[in-house]
């Protein structure tokens, strides 16, 4: 179920990744927080190439873009028809001051923005979560971002075990 939502293919990953299970419910799993404490601090720092962000910077990603995969929700489950800006991941990625924290920082930053996510989809309507508006271009419902913030963590987690480990 995609909330009503046309999936654009820069989405399209991330759908794929729930394997249909509800995001709600992929969000609850803890399988990620003993994946990110089985970390060895010492992979803190570490790329994979150059260029690459740090294991410290993926986290810290995965945490500014569920920040602002809430703030898109919340909008159109409240103000549908809203237009919506994109982010430059990257930019931010580079200000994010992942390499001053551990990765226990990092961590736990990632534990509350998920606890903030799951009040915020665990209060929704139904006609919230079908409520929509456009974030970077693309017209989406309240709940196909709940699928996308999923499919995120589930994207950057497996980023980590193949390219990082």
């Amino acid at each position: 179920m995609t909330y009503g939502t046309t999936v654009p293919a820069f989405y399209q990953n991330y759908v794929d990744l729930l394997n249909g299970r509800n995001f709600y419910d992929v969000l609850q799993n803890t399988d990620i927080w003993d994946f990110l404490a089985s970390l060895p601090e010492e992979k803190a720092a570490y790329r994979y190439a150059e260029g690459k962000w740090s294991v410290a910077q993926v986290i810290a990603h995965m945490c500014d873009a569920e920040r602002v995969f809430q703030y898109r929700a919340l909008h159109m489950a409240r103000t549908p028809g809203i237009e919506l800006p994109g982010f430059d991941e990257n930019a931010w990625a580079d200000r994010n001051n992942a390499e001053d924290q551990s990765l226990a920082e990092v961590t736990a930053d990632f534990r509350t923005v998920r606890n903030s996510s799951l009040a915020l989809f665990g209060r929704f309507s139904e006609a919230e979560l079908l409520s929509k508006g456009k974030a970077n271009g693309y017209e989406m419902s309240a709940g196909f971002i709940g699928i996308c913030t999923a499919g995120h963590q589930l994207h950057h987690t497996r980023i980590l075990q193949e390219r990082y480990l």
